[in-house]
């Protein structure tokens, strides 16, 4: 079989969540949802696409902030300092040095 291409190059397994969140940026805040997460990182969906898209030009690289509350919002508040790592349509990769436990 050939080789497509396609090998998954993540470091480590990706969980499945569905937590809302905001995501702040270069003075922006944009309601998400966090839709997996890792040791080193969290993929967000957004609800406000244009909004998004607006402030895609000054996401490569930049440094950012995820604010969300756990267990469904039930939970204990969390503020995680990211690094925008990829920008896909609709979503975002963010790299995490220090996930909280």
């Amino acid at each position: 079989m050939a080789n497509t291409g396609t090998r998954d190059q993540r470091r480590h397994p990706r969980l499945a969540t569905r937590e809302d969140a905001q995501f702040s940026c270069a003075g922006v805040v944009l309601r998400c949802e966090i839709r997996n997460y890792c040791l080193n990182g969290l993929y967000l969906s957004f609800v406000d696409k244009q909004a998004l898209a607006a402030l895609l030009p000054r996401l490569a690289g930049a440094s950012a902030q995820v604010e969300f509350v756990g267990e469904g919002g039930a939970g204990q508040r969390f503020l995680i300092g990211t690094q925008v790592a990829h920008i896909s349509a609709g979503g975002l990769g963010l790299f995490v040095e220090h996930m909280p436990d």
